[in-house]
Parts: structure tokens; C-alpha cells; sequence
């Protein structure tokens, strides 16, 4: 699946010690050492006053620490930190993650260049709702995208962007490093 492009795993924290460990485990092992499809993997501690950082240093993950600045910010700042090709943005709060969200994130992008975007489409509660998860992360890609020029592409408000997605970094770069710091997200 993976041809001359370098792969970085980034998952924004903040206060997620319960889960992140696990998640980041899972990568290593099955990204980063059996599949070799992962280059980076990197985890932004985003203002955690819990032990989340080192539960994912421990784990295996290059660990960026940053004040309470919010997601976008922390995406900024892997981005940043990354040199890769293609860049998974993934959520630290999942509790069945497998290695697989991934994989089948990666597999369109990498087996079709013309792709630019791939994200992940899923239904999700909120507060005995249905349908209402995925709201914040929902309107920030919008809001960056349609201010820095960019097209964003129209999806049913049923399938909210979620931070499961796959991006080529000169696709991803500008919107994120375009995105006003006040965007705590």
C-alpha cells in the first residue's frame, strides 16, 4: 500500500491518560513496527493536567507539550513538527480503537493520488441525541477552509468531519497553519 511517501500519525490530547496509551500502543505495534506504513507518530498534549503525556511517551509516541491552546492549535503544531507526506489525524478519547481506523483511512489516499481527503464518516450521540456528535471538530476545518480560499467539500451534517481523517500535507498545511490562534476549538 505505501509507496515514496512518508505517514504521520498525530492525535491531539488533552487529559485522555485513560485512553491514549492503548491507542498509541496499537500504532506502534501494528503501523510502526509490523506494517512499517507509519513514519511518525506524534501525540500534542494540548493543556493535560493529567499524565497523559507520559502515558504516551511510554507508549511509544514522540509527545509535543503545549498550554490549553485548543485542538486547532495542537494540530498546527504537530503539523509543524511533522515532515511527512500524508498526515492522519486521529481522535485520543476513542476507546475501540484498532489499528484498522487507519488503514482504511490510508488505503484510498495511497492507492489513488488524485484523492486529496479521506475522512471518517461515522454516527455518534451526544447527550441522548443521536446524530449530535462531531460538532466542534465539524466547524473548525470549515471555518479554516473557507478562509483561507479553499473549496471545502459539502458532506450531509449526518457525517460530521470527525478527527479521523487523512490528509496530503499540501492540502493540509495551508488551512491549518492559516487557522487564526483564537480557534481553541
Amino acid at each position: 500500500m505505501k509507496v515514496d511517501q512518508r505517514v504521520a500519525i498525530i492525535i491531539p490530547a488533552r487529559d485522555e491518560e485513560r485512553t491514549v496509551g492503548p491507542i498509541v500502543a496499537e500504532i506502534v505495534e501494528h503501523l510502526m513496527e509490523r506494517q512499517r506504513l507509519a513514519d511518525q507518530l506524534i501525540v500534542v498534549s494540548d493543556g493535560s493536567i493529567d499524565a497523559t503525556a507520559e502515558v504516551a511517551r511510554d507508549a511509544g509516541a514522540h509527545v509535543i507539550t503545549t498550554a490549553a491552546h485548543g485542538k486547532g492549535q495542537a494540530l498546527r503544531r504537530a503539523i509543524q513538527s511533522s515532515d511527512a507526506d500524508v498526515l492522519v489525524f486521529l481522535d485520543a478519547d476513542v476507546e475501540n480503537f484498532t489499528h484498522r481506523y487507519v488503514t482504511a483511512l490510508l488505503e484510498p489516499l495511497l492507492s489513488d493520488e488524485r484523492l486529496v481527503m479521506v475522512k471518517a464518516s461515522y454516527r455518534r450521540s451526544l447527550h441522548g441525541r443521536p446524530d449530535e456528535g462531531g460538532r466542534v471538530t465539524e466547524s473548525w476545518p470549515a471555518r479554516s477552509w473557507n478562509d483561507s480560499g479553499l473549496s471545502w467539500p459539502r458532506f450531509p451534517s449526518r457525517s460530521p468531519v470527525s478527527a479521523l481523517f487523512v490528509g496530503r500535507r499540501w492540502t493540509a498545511s495551508p488551512w491549518l497553519t492559516a487557522m487564526p490562534s483564537r480557534w481553541g476549538c
